[in-house]
């Protein structure tokens, strides 16, 4: 078939395919470009499958990710360039130049603004390292253990990782222990950058890759940032129906999705407050198995471990310290309904992980063992402490005095028993612990709490329960000694010393006097027992961003 030029197909006419029957109309006469199947499209655009704008040097997509953008070579025949006849002599004519493509191709390969350049990525023997970290002392904590070990390793071996998810593991890996501290905050923005690329998409390793983006940004302060990526990341798990079993995948998938979501699950107790708005989940939606321990999981062994609500499938004799945990954060928020069930779940426990161990020599003392008895322990402390009449979190003033003189003496009794029990949890893992073993913040919040009931109670106690004022000082300075230890880096604990006054004056109180052999002052010591009286309730260190919202405390 003949080619026609633009003015015949225009016109209407046949075309001869020479320039004598347009001639004396003497306009342009353009040949059309021969048809193609599509638009000129980069490597990355078509890797990904989406549009690709063509541009150069760098598309608009891979611009917007910070990408390297590469053409495949063209051998189809070149575009020709536009021609045009003789013209007739008229005013509304002036003489031009023959526009080519490669003109065009000119004036875009010299854009007037300069594109900047993408963050490096860690080199392989940085991730190899990191990762080394992560598996080695962050995974065993609850809210890190969603990672299969062997797969990561091997996907990371083989550059098939996700690379948001490589990025968030490095990122969060550096913050814990203090390295590649120019670069971390780098890796964290190009992974969250990456996962935002990807908001209709949804993966399981979005997901993952979210949660450890979320801890990172609470880890640095950026509390609000963090709280709305929680709620982008539960909405990405229901899409994916992560609440619910699917039994037709390999075990080691099924654990990894259960994994995840409980770890997701958790972070309400970051950014809920117990308030039911903020909420991420509710629980009767979420139809999994608790997780089970890491032993099963690795070996990929078939276990059953129960449901976060009874009645909805088999219940082990025992529970497992990893289930146990999930089902603990689950009681906290209900706390006042459910005493029955703290004792229950106790006594569920296997042997070798009650407290105290029955061989106090064979044990290990893992973090998690650790937090599981401090997080029990706390559970008591919040039940308790609202009848201490005078505490910031008390209940009114009315409602406790229609209580009996024993009752109250019952419940500040019970209320100190279980804080001083969270400190002696502490310290026995402080001089058990392996030296690589790390704490999730939750014990630096139990230890918290457990300070400020213990000076609290031996201040306004006058019954035979009541510490030494110099022995219940010398807990208190525990407490605070492990929390700066295991979590100086963390802005949390900086906002909660910063905007807490009990919690200053705490700092000041343990300070060791030059004048005395490092122990406090009693003046000092009760100046901070009179303002922990008065003083407001601290926020829980990572609930900035739904406190700045609802504008509630504890």
């Amino acid at each position: 078939m003949k080619k026609a030029c633009v003015q015949c197909r225009v016109r209407k006419v046949r075309c001869e395919g020479n320039r004598d029957n347009s001639q004396p109309v003497g306009l342009y006469v353009p040949h059309l470009p021969p048809k193609r199947r599509g638009a000129k499209a980069c490597l990355e655009c078509r890797a990904m499958k989406v549009r690709c704008s063509g541009a150069t040097p760098r598309c608009h997509n891979c611009h917007r990710r910070g990408r390297q953008c590469t053409y495949a070579s063209s051998t189809g025949p070149t575009r020709p360039a536009l021609t045009r006849v003789e013209e007739l002599p008229s005013p509304t004519t002036s003489a031009s130049s023959t526009i080519t493509s490669d003109d065009c191709t000119v004036s875009q390969s010299n854009p007037s603004i300069p594109i900047p350049s993408a963050p490096p990525s860690p080199s392989d023997e940085v991730v190899g390292s990191l990762l080394g970290d992560y598996f080695d002392r962050l995974h065993p904590l609850p809210s890190f253990n969603f990672l299969h070990k062997d797969t990561v390793v091997r996907r990371c071996s083989e550059s098939t990782i996700d690379e948001s998810l490589k990025l968030a593991i490095c990122a969060i890996t550096a913050l814990y222990f203090s390295q590649y501290r120019s670069e971390h905050g780098a890796w964290a923005q190009q992974s969250e950058q990456l996962i935002l690329d990807r908001l209709e998409r949804p993966s399981i390793f979005l997901i993952q890759a979210s949660l450890l983006t979320i801890r990172y940004r609470a880890g640095v302060g950026q509390f609000p940032r963090a709280f709305i990526l929680a709620g982008l990341a539960a909405r990405w798990a229901v899409s994916l129906r992560l609440n619910y079993e699917h039994s037709r995948l390999g075990l080691i998938a099924q654990e990894v999705r259960r994994r995840t979501l409980w770890s997701l699950y958790l972070l309400e107790d970051s950014f809920c407050v117990g308030l039911k708005e903020f909420e991420l989940f509710d629980p009767e939606t979420i139809h999994l198995q608790l997780p089970c321990e890491d032993e099963d999981f690795h070996n990929e062994r078939p276990v059953l471990t129960g449901f976060l609500h009874p009645g909805k499938g088999l219940e082990p004799e025992f529970l497992g310290a990893r289930a146990a945990f999930v089902k603990l954060a689950f009681i906290r928020r209900g706390i006042m309904r459910f005493q029955s069930d703290l004792h229950c779940l106790r006594s569920r426990l296997t042997s070798t992980d009650q407290y105290p161990p029955a061989n106090p020599g064979e044990l290990h003392w893992p973090a998690r063992y650790a937090i599981l008895h401090m997080s029990w322990h706390q559970c008591h402390c919040d039940l308790y402490r609202i009848f201490l009449s005078g505490y910031p979190e008390s209940t009114p003033h009315p409602a406790v005095e229609r209580m009996t003189l024993p009752e109250r003496v019952l419940m500040k009794e019970k209320c100190l028993g279980h804080a001083e029990q969270i400190v002696k949890v502490l310290s026995d893992f402080v001089h058990h612990k392996d030296e690589q073993q790390m704490l999730d913040f939750d014990a630096a919040v139990c230890a918290y709490h457990a300070a400020r009931l213990i000076l609290f109670v031996t201040y306004t106690g006058r019954s035979d329960e009541a510490l030494p004022m110099q022995l219940a000082i010398y807990k208190a300075q525990l407490c605070l000694d492990v929390i700066t230890r295991y979590f100086g880096f963390s802005a949390q604990l900086k906002s909660m010393v910063t905007s807490h006054p009990a919690a200053q004056e705490m700092v000041g109180v343990f300070r060791p006097s030059p004048y005395s052999h490092g122990g406090s002052k009693p003046t000092s010591a009760c100046r901070y027992l009179t303002r922990c009286i008065y003083a407001p309730a601290p926020c829980h260190p990572q609930s900035a961003a739904a406190i700045g919202l609802c504008r509630r405390q504890l």
